[in-house]
C-alpha cells in the first residue's frame, strides 16, 4: 500500500533541502534539497497526493527550469568560482540528480521515497566539506547514486 504524503510533508519537502546545512562548502546540500522538495511538491499536486491550500500550485521556476536546477548551478558555480565548463558539470551532474528523484517519486508516489531522498540528502550535507568543484560533483554524484539504488526505499 503506498502512502501519501501529506501537504505538510509535500510543502514541508524543501525541509529536507537541508537549506540549513550550516553554511558550510558551497551549499550543495541546500541546493539538490531544494530541487528534491520542487520536484516532491509538483508530484504530489499533480498526481492529487497532496492539497494545495491555495490552489496556485507549484511557482517559481520556469517552464524550462521547472525544478530550477540550472538556478542551483548557477548558484553553486558561482561560490565556488567555476569556470563555464564546469559550470555544465554542475549543470549536469544537477540534471541526472533532478531526473533520478522524479524517477523515484513518479514510480513510488509515497512518503517512502520521501524518505529515501531525506537519507541520501543527510549523507550529502555530512559529507560537504569541500569547496571545490571535484567534490561538489563527487557528492552530487554519490547522492544520486543513493537516490537511484534498486534496493528499494528503506536504503
Amino acid at each position: 500500500m503506498t502512502s501519501s504524503i501529506s501537504s505538510s510533508r509535500a510543502s514541508g519537502a524543501s525541509a529536507v533541502g537541508l537549506g540549513s546545512a550550516g553554511g558550510k562548502g558551497s551549499g550543495v546540500g541546500g541546493a539538490m534539497g531544494g530541487i528534491a522538495g520542487n520536484i516532491a511538491s509538483s508530484i504530489a499536486s499533480e498526481l492529487k497526493l497532496a492539497v494545495d491550500p491555495d490552489g496556485k500550485g507549484k511557482q517559481g521556476g520556469s517552464a524550462q527550469d521547472l525544478y530550477e536546477v540550472e538556478e542551483a548551478a548557477s548558484t553553486i558555480a558561482t561560490n565556488l568560482g567555476a569556470s563555464p565548463a564546469e559550470r555544465g558539470q554542475l549543470s549536469k551532474a544537477l540534471h541526472k540528480f533532478a531526473s533520478e528523484v522524479a524517477s523515484l517519486m513518479v514510480a513510488q508516489p509515497g512518503s517512502q521515497s520521501m524518505v529515501k531522498v531525506e537519507r541520501a540528502l543527510n549523507l550529502a550535507a555530512q559529507g560537504e566539506s569541500g569547496a571545490s568543484i571535484t567534490s561538489v560533483l563527487r557528492t552530487i554524484e554519490q547522492t544520486t547514486a543513493s537516490v537511484s539504488a534498486k534496493s528499494g526505499a528503506g536504503q
